[in-house]
């Protein structure tokens, strides 16, 4: 394992014991990007964002059951918060892995999405605090968060080669769902 000092020297953060290497790599990507980021209007956490690759600045803290998740999962904590330094900013950082688990932990017939966030909170050296979000893990396309099923595309058969149609819908005549009577 690598030591904290070491850990500075190589990386340029200072941290309190040791950081795993996807520690490493979420402040890696912090301080990379935290120079362009500029802060969300008004801090809305209603609007925050779980597309992968999306860093997102507020100029306030918050936990993360303060994140909105979706209807049946919230963002839990997966373990203590680790700290470090970034050293060429003199910011001191407390990071956060966060993911999705059931809100009601009875339904365990429903899935949670796998998701992966980092939190940050971020102490300058001038009294301020700030947070940064990333979504190392989200949601890439609206088929991913919109689950569609190949009977909800059946308005489309009027539109296509009969013999395909006909493959795809049997039940379907020009889009159109037929009663058949048994």
């Amino acid at each position: 394992r690598i030591t904290s000092m070491t850990q500075q020297v190589l990386t340029g953060f200072n941290t309190v014991g040791t950081l795993r290497p996807e520690y490493l790599k979420a402040l890696k990507v912090l301080d990379a990007n935290l120079e362009a980021l500029q802060h969300r209007p008004n801090d809305n956490l209603k609007e925050a964002s779980i597309r992968t690759g999306s860093l997102e600045l507020y100029t306030r803290t918050f936990s993360a059951r303060h994140i909105p998740g979706g209807t049946q999962w919230m963002w839990n904590q997966t373990q203590a918060q680790k700290h470090a330094v970034l050293t060429n900013r003199n910011i001191k950082v407390v990071i956060s892995k966060l993911i999705p688990r059931r809100k009601n932990r009875s339904l365990r017939t429903y899935k949670v999405p796998s998701l992966k966030m980092w939190h940050f909170e971020l102490h300058t050296s001038y009294e301020k605090t700030f947070t940064v979000l990333w979504c190392e893990k989200g949601i890439d396309s609206i088929e991913s968060s919109f689950p569609i099923n190949i009977k909800d595309l059946a308005f489309l058969a009027e539109f296509m080669n009969p013999e395909i149609s006909s493959q795809l819908w049997p039940n379907c005549y020009n889009g159109k769902a037929l009663n058949v009577i048994i």
